[in-house]
């Protein structure tokens, strides 16, 4: 399957190389609200909500803060590659509740994510699913901490071409797939292929939110993996549309995490102690022990390369590995 786009990010910088995924949202004044997008392309997984109704996510701005958004827009390539700057504040759960997006048919999955911590903490990703244009936003809210994450340009209603309508950008700190805030916590998403349930059981006093809006949350009130875990736990995670996902979690002190459905409630599964890196692919880790996930080609590889390097990666070695697990 060809790279549709990799990643990295380091000591709280990030390169987007070539892009990739499905979101829209109904603005009203000053407020945006981003809901998935129906008729975009989302895979057709059978992954069930939980029993409550989807809450949105309200993104607030200016007048000045949307002209600002809107102008910021740059091309980068002929993928296309966007960059833009999205200003606002952080992100709220509206009262108002989404409809259910429309699965329609995509091609299979082959995300990896990793992290490798001897030396300079450093991420990377392949998000390898279908090919569409990209988007690297760089998000600064008036009341919280500024985020680079990277994002498929459909989550924005937009198939091609941004530069002949910017409306679409003022959802773009809605609809995340991975990235990184300013106190050096990333997150970042994955099918989990051969997950046993097919959602969350809603839990009783927790809103219910969209599995891409989760991580908008967690980028806008979490330092550390310890505060990420927290701020998921507070919520039901609503899958439906799209596959059932999991989420790894990588922060600046060395702490990793994955976050995945497993009897029908959200685990952790940590990393582990004596190890400095941390590694996920598209299949359930909870109940795969170490020596079956190696038997996983993406993840096999990344354990090979980063037990060698005791977690030590740079910038071109972790790109090799990329390379490596296409």
């Amino acid at each position: 399957m060809a790279v549709s786009r990799r990643v990295l990010l380091a000591g709280g910088a990030a390169l987007g190389l070539t892009g990739c995924v499905g979101g829209t949202s109904q603005p009203a004044g000053g407020v945006t609200s981003w809901v998935p997008q129906s008729g975009a392309s989302t895979p057709a997984v059978a992954a069930s909500s939980a029993s409550e109704p989807v809450r949105r996510l309200r993104l607030e701005q200016t007048a000045a803060e949307r002209a600002r958004t809107q102008t910021s827009l740059v091309q980068l390539d002929d993928h296309p590659l966007y960059r833009f700057e999205w200003f606002g504040r952080t992100a709220r759960v509206d009262s108002a509740t989404s409809p259910s997006p429309v699965p329609v048919e995509t091609h299979g999955f082959g995300c990896t994510l990793f992290a490798g911590f001897g030396g300079t903490p450093i991420v990377g990703r392949n998000f390898d699913w279908d090919p569409a244009p990209a988007t690297l936003i760089r998000v600064i809210p008036s009341d919280g901490p500024r985020s680079l994450v990277m994002m498929d340009a459909r989550y924005l209603g937009a198939e091609t071409d941004l530069m002949a309508d910017r409306a679409p950008l003022l959802r773009g700190a809605g609809g995340v797939v991975d990235g990184i805030n300013e106190h050096g916590l990333f997150v970042g998403l994955a099918a989990d292929e051969t997950a046993h349930d097919d959602g969350m059981d809603a839990l009783p006093g927790r809103p219910t939110v969209g599995s891409l809006a989760i991580l908008r949350l967690i980028l806008d009130r979490a330092r550390s993996v310890a505060q990420a875990i927290n701020v998921a736990s507070s919520y039901n995670i609503d899958f439906t549309g799209g596959p059932l996902l999991h989420y790894f979690l990588a922060d600046s002190s060395g702490d990793a995490a994955v976050l995945e459905v497993h009897g029908r409630r959200l685990v952790v599964v940590p990393k582990a102690k004596d190890r400095r890196w941390a590694c996920l692919e598209n299949f359930h880790l909870a109940d795969t022990p170490e020596d079956r996930r190696r038997n996983h080609a993406c993840y096999g590889a990344c354990a090979r390369a980063l037990t060698a390097s005791d977690g030590l990666l740079t910038t071109e070695s972790a790109f090799g590995l990329l390379d490596e697990v296409r």
